[in-house]
């Protein structure tokens, strides 16, 4: 005996398969990865490149390079301290802003997910 719905299969142009794709598309956890990967790597960009930078102006005597790399550096240190605090940026659960935002929305929507 097979069980059949009262319902059709929707048709491949159906609106509520868009609807379906989107809320779907919505709850998944890779576009926090991704803005992620995309933080640390400018992190690692803003601390690598005036690093670099820095040290070739001291072996050659540039001063105004040296204190201009030293200042990005600084820059980027605050940055990261910034994003890894978590009253600011990092994990808390009573921050309010920063990258814990996209933490919370992100797991806001795996609970959703998991509950239907």
């Amino acid at each position: 005996m097979s069980h059949t719905s009262a319902e059709p299969d929707p048709a491949p142009d159906d609106p509520r398969l868009m609807a379906k794709w989107a809320r779907a598309y919505g709850q998944n956890r890779s576009l926090g990865v991704a803005v992620f990967i995309v933080i640390f790597v400018a992190l690692f960009a803003a601390i690598g490149i005036p690093s670099h930078f820095a040290g070739e102006a001291l072996r050659a005597g540039n001063t105004p390079v040296l204190w201009v790399a030293l200042a990005a550096l600084a820059v980027a240190a605050v940055a990261m301290v910034f994003l890894a605090t978590p009253r600011w940026g990092g994990n808390s659960k009573n921050a309010s802003f920063g990258v814990s935002t996209l933490r919370k929305a992100t797991s806001r929507s795996l609970r959703r997910r998991r509950a239907t």
